[in-house]
């Protein structure tokens, strides 16, 4: 579908929504040409256009209707340098495949609506490496080939906003160049620009969030709740088969975790969804050495405590893991790492990993980048392709075997 096209279907359904809230925006946005401009499908009910990802219970299911296990990796770089890192050295190719050979089976592509943006340009690829890329100017289109080569591997796509502003990340899902207008849209478009591919099997709407943002309360300009439904429902209009994620924030009702992490809203606020078993809440954590820690102070407490590690399943049952443990919907372990060197990270993961085997939960690894500042990535160098052999040993339980 041509983007105006696009524009006209979206802004149809948008009309057809009484009880729209207003767009917020945050200075002077920059208007991309070319992507939608409507607020996409806020309200309006969707009806699947045949057999979708989607959910039952606290399952991840396909659309064939078999139980679906998710075992991703993320591949940062297009959302703030405009291409995905390691291809200065090596291949799409040769990264997806090492990553499926390890047994990983799905990966997750960072973006930014500066991605998006008209005037993006590729950066840092090696074309004698990479000649196949050659011709390809637009952040958008290395993102397609990304895409095009998983389907070819068997692997699954999930597509994750990082940012809005390429670079340094933002607390909030807008900043002063892209609104929340721009948000909307541009998950609107990029849910119908990918609507007949099944290789992309959900969006996760925002990353990282931070305080100030809220789940909830009455301002409206940091009611991430509120913004996740606007967005979630814009996908759903442009594109019903995807599953949509929806992470957490840093602080509820005065408890802080980590960033993105925090799911306690949900209990006494859900998020409502046009398809309601499309909706996937998405978490994060990390251990002691990371270095954005939440804002308590410090290293958080439960690092400290005499019990630990064999107290963390109790932080993360009261943080997350009631959402699925009471079956209200699946939670997705968006962002976890480690650089695997201290005694503490390594019982920090150890106990992890056995809490997501004992639930068979669905993660994605952050990252497979070498260049992982605070965490650790699979990837320790890309041109000799060598990997951090110890964390991948001590990830395998996790992984497709």
């Amino acid at each position: 579908m041509k983007r105006t096209a696009l524009v006209v279907a979206l802004a149809a359904l948008a009309a057809c929504s009484p009880t729209k809230i207003d767009a917020v925006t945050a200075g002077d946005a920059r208007v991309t040409p070319g992507k939608p401009s409507s607020d996409a499908g806020a309200d309006a009910r969707t009806v699947p256009s045949g057999p979708a990802y989607h959910t039952s219970g606290n399952n991840l299911v396909d659309p064939s209707g078999a139980i679906l296990h998710v075992r991703a990796v993320t591949w940062y770089g297009l959302d703030q340098d405009f291409y995905p890192h390691g291809l200065e050295a090596r291949t799409i190719a040769d990264v997806l495949g090492d990553m499926k050979t390890l047994g990983f089976n799905t990966v997750r592509m960072t973006w930014s609506s500066g991605m998006l943006a008209t005037d993006a340009r590729v950066q840092s690829i090696n074309y004698d490496v990479n000649p196949d890329l050659a011709g390809i100017t637009s952040p958008l289109g290395i993102l397609d080939r990304v895409v095009a080569e998983a389907k070819t591997q068997g692997l699954h796509v999930i597509l994750s906003r990082r940012r809005a502003s390429a670079g340094a990340p933002t607390k909030l899902w807008y900043d002063g160049s892209y609104s929340e207008d721009d948000f909307v849209n541009d998950w609107a478009f990029l849910a119908a620009h990918y609507v007949n591919d099944t290789t992309i099997l959900g969006c996760d709407l925002e990353s990282d969030l931070r305080d100030p943002a809220t789940w909830g309360g009455t301002d409206v300009t940091t009611d991430w709740r509120r913004a996740a439904e606007r967005a979630g429902n814009a996908v759903l209009a442009a594109n019903p088969n995807v599953l949509v994620f929806v992470e957490g924030v840093e602080t509820f009702d005065g408890m802080s975790y980590w960033r993105g992490g925090n799911l306690r809203g949900v209990e006494t606020l859900p998020v409502t969804l046009t398809i309601p078993d499309r909706l996937v809440y998405a978490t994060q954590d990390f251990p002691s050495t990371a270095t954005d820690t939440p804002p308590l102070g410090g290293v958080p407490s439960w690092f400290t405590v005499a019990a630990y590690p064999n107290n963390l399943p109790a932080v993360w049952d009261a943080n997350w893991g009631y959402v699925f443990e009471r079956n209200i919907a699946p939670v997705f372990l968006m962002g976890f790492g480690t650089r695997y060197a201290s005694d503490s990270d390594k019982a920090w993961l150890a106990a992890l990993v056995a809490y997501v085997q004992k639930y068979d939960l669905d993660f994605a690894y952050f990252a497979l980048n070498q260049e992982t500042a605070d965490v650790g990535g699979i990837y320790t160098n890309y041109p000799s392709g060598s990997e951090n052999d110890a964390l991948i040993t001590a990830l395998k339980p996790l992984l497709v075997q």
